[in-house]
């Protein structure tokens, strides 16, 4: 099957190489002790010194398109395996309602080419089967839709730091472990417990989360649950 979709796993191999990037550009941010804790109204907080460079959410923006256009390319391969001529039209659609989701496929001819069963997965897998308009906020693939339309649209995506009480078990790979304690002349005015910062966005769907394992997260949905059940059309 891999030799059937190369380009989809080439553009996945494209994001990894993003990954890894921000890996390293988010370490050396952090060893740059970028902010400090501050007491406010009785509140714990990361304040930022150094702003997020922004490499950080071009790379961020990177990573998304490439996983968003592995979708589009899976269409164009699905078209190809059925005897047919892609083109233009074509790509991955992510449509809230069912009315948008018609006029992807007749208006727009997002799946022309296709077969009837690849086009049934697509399908099942919009977000307009969601119950409710929370179900469809947290859909992993309205997030990474509307990430790259910011991105690819309006502007970079907006980055800043965030805190938050760091999550049970072993601390995160890239989360600041922050001083646990404000002080003044007379000491220790108050304790902050297991509390860290890191690196989020400042808007869209998953803003205030840590940003790498947030895409992260987006690009193994892709890996894990889009894509093998297309696996039967290219046998």
């Amino acid at each position: 099957m891999i030799e059937k979709i190369q380009s989809v796993h080439w553009k996945l191999y494209r994001a990894k190489e993003r990954m890894d990037e921000l890996a390293r550009v988010l370490s050396e941010y952090y060893k740059s002790s970028p902010g400090e804790l501050v007491l406010d109204s009785g509140v714990f907080a990361f304040r930022e010194k150094i702003p997020v460079p922004a490499r950080i959410p071009l790379i961020v923006g990177d990573f998304l398109q490439n996983v968003r256009s592995a979708l589009d390319y899976l269409v164009w391969e699905l078209v190809i395996a059925n005897g047919e001529i892609p083109g233009q039209h074509n790509a991955f659609p992510i449509d809230l309602t069912m009315a948008a989701y018609q006029t992807s496929i007749t208006n727009r001819r997002r799946l022309k080419g296709i077969n009837n069963a690849a086009a049934a997965t697509i399908d099942a897998m919009q977000p307009y089967h969601c119950k409710n308009d929370a179900e469809k906020d947290n859909a992993p693939l309205v997030i990474l839709d509307r990430l790259t339309n910011i991105n690819k649209h309006r502007r970079v995506l907006l980055a800043t730091i965030g805190s938050n009480i760091a999550p049970v078990g072993d601390p995160p790979r890239f989360y600041i472990n922050v001083d646990y304690s404000v002080r003044t002349g007379s000491g220790i005015i108050k304790e902050a417990n297991n509390m860290v910062a890191f690196v989020t966005l400042s808007e869209g769907p998953i803003k205030e989360l840590e940003i790498s394992g947030a895409i992260d997260a987006l690009a193994r949905f892709v890996i894990e649950e889009v894509l093998p059940p297309f696996e039967k059309f290219f046998e």
